[in-house]
């Protein structure tokens, strides 16, 4: 008989809908991301790691913005992670839901350590704000589509010592632009230096009372694991698949946000890079958060 298998829940912050033509072929957000999620658990299976197999995820969405909900304290102990989505509104918007989440983030970090955050874009970019970094505008620059990321030595670590760069689905025009302290670096772009961080367990609380306990010199390539990780973010958007980016790429060039070169531009890179190179890279990203959440160490033998 079989031994019962652990259940990993995880929160969504979900911080707006998907663009309405995209939803009925995809599903909103959090079935986009549940499904990266499943699917990033059951790629293990391409690997010599065995523990993933019993493992189950539920999966609890929260509307941050239109209902302002938010776990009930009692209960946030009992996820594994938060994870905070993408949004099309920019992080350092002076709006009620986000001023809440931003409070909900130190909270979280604070007062919940053994929960793991994860961020992606404008949850990258609003776990900045929120514990003590910045997000702007980055010019008018648009990373959209297949773009290609630098991994720095400690985003190798994070997401495979075989990986010196990632190709990764992006979708934005603000950035952080700084690392914020107790903050280490995962990868970059000429167009965005910060295209994701980590804070071990307890750094992240640098900003609000003494300084981190690892310092950028001293965190080698090997002196932590993705136990160790407390909070997780990247730029780009892991869950998006070539048929979602080419939906919404045509959406913001019908609606005259993105230019139709620019749209042309992004087609050819998705052709160029095709569908298992993205998409494969981004279940790169999804198993990491799974290492993080304790998945993925066991090995066969």
């Amino acid at each position: 008989m079989s031994p019962p298998k652990r259940t990993v829940s995880v929160a969504l912050l979900v911080c707006g809908p998907m663009l309405p033509q995209v939803v009925p072929e995809h599903g909103d957000q959090p079935e986009i991301i549940e499904n990266f999620l499943r699917k990033s658990l059951k790629s293990f299976a391409n690997s010599d790691e065995t523990d993933w197999r019993d493992v189950d995820l539920a999966v609890h969405s929260y509307d941050v913005v239109g209902k302002m909900e938010y776990p009930a304290e009692q209960e946030i102990d009992g996820y594994g992670a938060m994870l905070i989505t993408g949004s099309v509104a920019d992080a350092y918007a002076q709006l009620e839901w986000i001023r809440i989440l931003q409070t909900f983030i130190v909270h979280l970090a604070r007062d919940h350590p053994g929960v793991r955050l994860f961020g992606i874009c404008f949850g990258h970019q609003i776990i900045s704000i929120a514990l003590g970094g910045d997000c702007v505008n980055n010019d008018g620059k648009w990373e959209s589509g297949p773009t290609k990321i630098r991994l720095t030595d400690v985003g190798r670590r994070v997401f495979g010592k075989g990986h010196s760069e990632l190709v990764l689905h992006e979708m934005h025009q603000d950035h952080v632009p700084l690392v914020p302290r107790g903050f280490h670096l995962l990868a970059s772009t000429d167009i965005s230096m910060n295209q994701g961080m980590l804070a071990l367990n307890g750094d992240a609380l640098a900003t609000f009372s003494e300084p981190p306990q690892h310092s950028n010199i001293e965190l080698g390539i090997s002196s932590f694991s993705p136990k160790d990780i407390h909070i997780l973010t990247v730029q780009a958007h892991p869950e998006f698949t070539n048929p979602i980016v080419a939906k919404i790429v045509d959406v913001l060039v019908a609606d005259q946000i993105l230019t139709e070169s620019f749209g042309v531009d992004v087609a050819k890179q998705i052709e160029l890079q095709g569908p298992d190179r993205i998409e494969g890279d981004g279940l790169v990203v999804g198993r990491a958060f799974w290492r993080v959440l304790g998945v993925g160490g066991a090995r066969k033998g």
